[in-house]
């Protein structure tokens, strides 16, 4: 990419690229809803929102982890990244524009188009068109290579979380890593062979629809992560446990936009992009013409992330109905079976019997935590105990204790 845009800046009409990149057009931003649904489209797909890329790989984080410092460099590189590109993009169109005597805008392109035939095409009047060409789509491949394995831990951890991967040893589940190695090469399989369909002869037919219909679906799986953390579990809970393990408060304005603000965008976004995408009347693209069939499909693509959602929303375990009831008329029995934590870079905390009382210190060192949060589902009381501390707080039974379970006064 840097390579690129080094040689961009070095071509005749570069600067008129650039010009139409970065100069503001507030008209546009008013008269239309278009730019803010591509903006939408931009940072869902480059920063992975709405897929579980970002919450699969953070849970890999140690307990103690500034998740805090994490969430905001992670941002501001994914937004810097985007628009250093832009200088790559935007300075080659420029001097494609020169070069064949037109107006940027004229030969500005978006999607598949950009990438296989404007981008390529301005490449290719360079000294040396075929090293660039190379170099392009170098970084065009990896750029993929590593999109496919965020989304691939996102989908292999989220059937690890349902413990498809798990063996039951002395009634408890532990993680088998060849089932593991073998449910990530069955994933890779699948997404393979299902791939066919996009290098078919009317595969870019098949990649329009799948584009145009499928990011509604991950602004709805947005609101609805929204909906989870801010309304079922709690904001400001969320926010203390945050808080604690990070060293960092959470401000309450980022609360807000939890609850508020963000779920309200991405529902307004979304209604309008499913308005748009199914408002079409005898749509065509590349001269050909939207079937029934089609429509159908597209339908399916659209409600497809959600069926998986709804489906893991709560115990895994439960059957489906009762999965159902507990996502959509979530109850303060089912939220408290809700767990936001580090579960994975730590050793598994010991099974405790049940006694009356628990040394929580014991369990902190055992775990390599420095502090722990006792919940009760029970009361519904909490409490954060720092090792050597002691918690008052009064469990039943079936509560947990970093994934044992105990009773009486800890």
């Amino acid at each position: 990419l840097l390579m690129l845009v080094v040689r961009g800046l070095t071509l005749e009409g570069s600067s008129k690229g650039l010009k139409f990149y970065l100069e503001p057009r507030p008209k546009d931003l008013v008269k239309s809803v278009t730019p803010w649904l591509a903006a939408a489209n931009q940072i869902i797909y480059s920063l992975g929102v709405g897929t579980g890329q970002l919450v699969a790989f953070g849970s890999y984080n140690h307990p103690d982890q500034d998740v805090v410092s994490d969430a905001i460099w992670i941002a501001l590189l994914n937004s810097f990244t985007s628009l250093f590109a832009g200088v790559a993009i935007f300075s080659m169109l420029g001097h494609k524009a020169q070069r064949d005597g037109e107006r940027v805008k004229d030969v500005v392109d978006s999607g598949e188009a950009l990438a296989f035939i404007a981008y390529p095409d301005g490449l290719s009047g360079l000294p040396g068109a075929g090293v660039w060409c190379f170099v392009f789509f170098a970084m065009l491949f990896s750029l993929a290579l590593d999109s496919s394995m965020a989304m691939l831990e996102s989908w292999v951890t989220m059937l690890g979380d349902v413990g498809l991967f798990d063996d039951v040893v002395n009634n408890t589940k532990v993680l088998n890593p060849s089932k593991r190695r073998l449910g990530v090469a069955l994933s890779c399989a699948f997404g393979f062979v299902a791939s066919f369909i996009f290098i078919t002869r009317p595969g870019i037919y098949w990649f329009a629809l799948v584009d145009s219909y499928v990011v509604w679906a991950v602004f709805a799986v947005a609101v609805l992560e929204c909906w989870g953390v801010a309304r079922a579990y709690g904001a400001r809970r969320f926010a203390a446990e945050i808080g604690a393990a990070s060293g960092r408060a959470i401000p309450t304005i980022v609360q807000s936009f939890w609850t508020w603000v963000t779920p309200g965008m991405c529902t307004l976004l979304g209604v309008v992009s499913l308005a748009l995408a199914l408002g079409k009347v005898n749509a065509r693209y590349e001269g050909a013409r939207e079937t029934i069939a089609g429509r159908i499909v597209a339908v399916l693509l659209m409600l497809g992330p959600l069926g998986v959602m709804v489906v893991g929303a709560a115990d895994p375990e439960a059957a489906l109905l009762k999965r159902l009831w507990s996502f959509f008329f979530w109850t303060k029995s089912s939220s408290a079976g809700l767990r936001f934590g580090y579960h994975r870079s730590r050793p598994p905390a010991e099974k405790l019997e049940p006694q009356k009382e628990v040394q929580l210190t014991d369990l902190s060192d055992d775990a390599g935590l420095s502090r722990v949060v006792v919940s009760s589902s029970s009361s519904g009381d909490e409490d954060v105990v720092d090792s050597g501390e002691e918690a008052d707080l009064t469990l039943a039974y079936d509560d947990d204790v970093a994934g044992g379970p105990v009773a009486g006064v800890v």
